[in-house]
């Protein structure tokens, strides 16, 4: 399976490793290079540093997350 590299944009909507979440859903308010800095949605204050890499589009995240609900359930 390859994994496609973004190129996310500010303000833009992504999936990604959120303190104790590996998944959860932020919006993009800094792009320095590779570094982008996340503000996570439930969380006024917690804003992460992290390579492109480690994020998903909103749509891949969701879709990811909900096959592995699915999976679980079966």
């Amino acid at each position: 399976e390859t994994k496609t590299v973004h190129n996310f944009v500010v303000g833009d909507l992504v999936w990604g490793p959120a303190k104790t979440c590996p998944a959860w859903p932020g919006k993009i308010i800094e792009v320095n290079g590779n570094d982008i800095s996340v503000k996570w949605f439930g969380s006024e204050k917690l804003i992460t540093k992290l390579g492109k890499g480690s994020l998903q589009t909103l749509t891949e995240g969701l879709d990811a997350h909900h096959h592995a609900r699915k999976k679980c359930r079966t």
